[in-house]
């Protein structure tokens, strides 16, 4: 770890809930360098969020340490950790103006009026907040109040910047223009940030890197790229963006290659394989059952030629992209396919053929029951 970072290592919370232990989050360790956009995402009760409190010295792990600069923070509290922390909830005081919330930290901090003034004044100019001064939260849009709660975490110059769901409360255009500003300020600033979400978009989009957690484990971390075109566990592949899963037989298999038959008797390759459980050989038996997973955008469909044939469902205009979805026999639900123009003579309730490149497709152990 570069001597001014921080060091996340083998964390653990357990909880009591109706008398009996739960681990919130289990054995997480990783690292976070000066300046770096970290974001952790899983869905719904994953340990994120318990993790980022334990960095905040809002939670006591159970087990493990959180490291700053070379510094253990076990007894550090965590109103002198120098951390500033924004909340999906903004957490602003309703009866005080702009100016008082961000000045807020300074004042516990017995700030010099002058200096106080400067700083908050500074801050509240960064984040255009500058003409709102004067107001109270409740005259404010969720965008305009999500920016103050931004300000107070930035005005006392923190060391680590911490934001929790900050978007959450969010309409969506709103969200795309909020995470685009979080981003520049942070890259502005050069603070490191460590961010929080479900929303995989969010997180692929404004990340330096990923951790993805499932269960209270870290189930994987790297460049938002990397976790997307190669993940590590069937987990991560269905989590990050859509995924097409086809059941397969491997047949043959040689270092990382392996044939398999499709559920619809024709013959299929890939040169990528990830076993489902890590602990395991990564190399899947012959003979044993698989998914073969297929990103739509790597799915080619026309009327003629491709590997295996399909039924066309339904035809999906997205702006950006369309959307197809097919019937494919042997396989349950619908088959995706995105293009980003529509496919001439293509259409909904007549027939394709369906295609994709060897390197495009990773086989997967099926999990067993």
């Amino acid at each position: 770890m570069a001597a001014d970072g921080l060091a996340v290592s083998r964390l653990t919370k357990r909880f009591l809930v109706d008398g009996r232990t739960v681990d919130a989050v289990s054995d997480v360790s990783f690292e976070v360098a000066a300046g770096e956009f970290f974001t952790m995402l899983g869905p719904s009760g994953c340990g994120k969020t318990t993790t980022l409190r334990m960095v905040a010295g809002l939670e006591t792990p159970s087990e493990g340490a959180v490291t700053f600069r070379g510094r253990d923070l076990a007894s550090v509290p965590a109103r002198q950790r120098n951390i500033g922390m924004v909340f999906q909830s903004y957490a602003l005081f309703p009866h005080l103006s702009v100016f008082e919330n961000v000045a807020y930290g300074l004042r516990l901090r017995r700030t010099q009026a002058k200096e106080l003034a400067r700083a908050v004044s500074e801050v509240l100019d960064l984040l255009h907040l500058s003409e709102f001064a004067d107001r109270m939260p409740a005259s404010l849009s969720g965008g305009q109040q999500q920016r103050v709660s931004i300000a107070r975490a930035l005005v006392y110059r923190p060391d680590i910047l911490l934001l929790d769901e900050p978007l959450a409360n969010l309409d969506a255009k709103l969200r795309l223009h909020m995470r685009e500003e979080i981003r520049g300020l942070q890259r502005r600033l050069g603070i490191m940030a460590i961010y929080v979400t479900h929303d995989q978009e969010e997180a692929m989009a404004i990340s330096d890197r990923v951790a993805v957690f499932d269960r209270g484990r870290l189930i994987q971390i790297g460049a938002p790229a990397r976790v997307y075109s190669d993940p590590t566990s069937l987990f991560v592949a269905d989590f990050i963006g859509k995924a097409n899963f086809i059941p397969v037989r491997v047949i043959k298999r040689d270092g990382t290659t392996a044939d398999v038959t499709m559920p619809w008797g024709g013959l299929g390759q890939t040169n990528r394989i990830v076993a489902a459980r890590p602990d395991e050989d990564r190399l899947i038996p012959i003979g044993s059952d698989g998914l073969l997973m297929l990103r739509p955008e790597h799915l080619a469909l026309s009327d003629g030629a491709g590997s295996f044939a399909g039924h066309v469902k339904r035809v999906q205009f997205l702006g950006s992209t369309v959307r197809y979805a097919v019937a494919v026999d042997g396989v349950a639900g619908d088959v995706l396919v995105e293009s980003p123009r529509a496919i001439a003579d293509i259409r909904e309730g007549g027939p394709c053929r369906l295609g994709y490149s060897d390197a495009d497709a990773i086989l997967f152990e099926r999990p067993r029951p």
